[in-house]
């Protein structure tokens, strides 16, 4: 079993950064030697049998989470259907684990979960070919919150998908310098729960100014005030978005 567990990862990550190199990269005269090598070993290395059922799998998740909004909207449930038929494979898995993992933890905190379904279709659309790790924690949270409560605005959406590790940690940063007990703690238990953030020295995000306070301004997210970086409402509205419902302070 471990076995293979660990030929499906393999095979899960491979998969995937060939899918971003095909997205990122079409032509193929803009890679290098080394990476179209590397992305053909890649290919090769991993077993047909292994990839059919990663697919498989990641299907029967997608339509088990999503079957009790089908079942009451049998049109937005069809065009959900539709676009997640639509995606290509590697995509299907990503979208599928976001929601299995919303899914559990929407579970934890009410027993039917019942999200948007036009913000579940915004969702996949905006998410399908997210791979970094912290970054889809984020989706998943996303997802959770609005399967819990639909407290998802639109917005919330297009940010994220929009937002890089280093805009995401730089809004948790000064989210941890917040006045607000509350804006603290989210700040900090979503932290906790980005596996490759937390152990990032606090000088990394302490620039005064940079690209990443120029996108998250332009966001409307944070904004300066006597020289010093804050969250504004909606940055505070769009940090809970992406905390774990299960690990939010009450007010």
């Amino acid at each position: 079993m471990q076995t293979r567990t660990a030929n499906a990862t393999v095979g899960y990550i491979t998969k995937l950064h060939v899918v971003v190199n095909k997205k990122i990269k079409k032509n193929q005269s803009e890679m290098d030697e080394e990476e179209i090598k590397m992305t053909k070993e890649l290919i090769e290395s991993v077993p047909e049998s292994v990839w059919i059922n990663l697919v498989t799998t990641a299907t029967d998740t997608f339509k088990s989470i999503i079957k009790p909004i089908t079942s009451v909207t049998s049109g937005v449930g069809r065009l959900i259907e539709a676009k997640f038929d639509r995606l290509i494979e590697g995509e299907k898995i990503l979208i599928a684990e976001n929601l299995r993992k919303a899914d559990d933890k929407a579970r934890l905190r009410i027993d039917s979960p019942h999200p948007n379904p036009s913000t579940i279709i915004r969702i996949i659309e905006a998410s399908k070919d997210e791979i970094d790790i912290n970054l889809r924690e984020m989706w998943s949270n996303l997802i959770a919150n609005e399967m819990v409560d639909n407290s998802v605005h639109p917005k919330y959406i297009i940010i994220l998908s929009q937002s890089s590790v280093e805009d995401a940690l730089f809004l948790l940063k000064t989210a941890e310098k917040s006045e607000k007990k509350m804006i603290q703690i989210s700040a900090n238990e979503l932290l906790k729960t980005l596996p490759l953030l937390s152990i990032l020295p606090s000088f990394y995000f302490e620039e005064p100014e940079s690209i990443n306070t120029d996108i998250l301004e332009g966001h409307g997210l944070i904004k300066r005030s006597s020289g010093v970086w804050k969250l504004t409402k909606l940055g505070e509205g769009f940090l809970s978005s992406v905390v774990d419902p299960n690990s939010k302070v009450e007010k």
